[in-house]
């Protein structure tokens, strides 16, 4: 292991911002970084702090495919969506899972499947980084701006949830955040970007 220990942020905490500890690079081919990665929207955290370290490489790689997917990160089912029909749409659809019910006229697991695969789920990322709960959907808008939607699981599936706060930003200043953020992990760690993909984004929840 190689210490690191690097520190940033990129954003504003009071606005939206990530931030990102760099503690340790595994020395293999393919490094593995371990840290701390959150989100700052509205001045309320989502994802754990330090002390406690997680794995960030897919933190990184959700990032970069974000910025891949610039402009294209949106779902049929969010669009024109407001904080309250976000958060009926997840305890409905995502939290606990799907059961065979309809959301506004739709068969929930094809909600969950269509929010999985557009790729609107900023957190949780796939790794620890967001353990604490956090939940953050991210979804490009067509007048150049991006809307923000977070909040928090408690441990009763039947509680509302904690933190809740939405924000509409600009597509350049949120994108922005990101590539900063990408670059200076390209520099600290020395991945290298993959090339942009070719056809289709990846399929998260394939048909049964």
């Amino acid at each position: 292991m190689k210490d690191v220990f690097s520190v940033s942020t990129f954003g504003r905490s009071d606005y939206f911002s990530i931030n990102c500890y760099i503690h340790d690079i595994a020395d293999s081919k393919s490094a593995s970084v371990f840290g701390c990665f959150f989100l700052y929207i509205n001045g309320i955290r989502y994802g754990k702090c330090a002390p406690e370290v997680t794995y960030l490489d897919l933190s990184y790689d959700g990032i970069v495919e974000r910025l891949q997917w610039r402009g294209r990160n949106r779902c049929t089912v969010l669009e024109d969506a407001d904080l309250q029909t976000v958060l009926s749409m997840h305890r409905t659809c995502m939290w606990p899972a799907a059961d065979g019910g309809e959301w506004r006229g739709m068969p929930m697991e094809r909600v969950a499947r269509q929010v999985v695969n557009s790729g609107v789920i900023l957190a949780p990322d796939g790794d620890a980084a967001f353990g604490d709960g956090s939940q953050v959907y991210q979804v490009d808008l067509d007048d150049g701006q991006v809307d923000l939607f977070a909040f928090k699981h408690r441990d009763d599936p039947a509680a509302e949830f904690a933190d809740q706060t939405s924000l509409r930003l600009s597509s350049n200043g949120f994108y922005d955040a990101l590539e900063e953020f990408a670059l200076w992990f390209e520099r600290t760690t020395g991945f290298v970007r993959p090339p942009p993909p070719e056809g289709q984004r990846r399929i998260r929840w394939a048909e049964s």
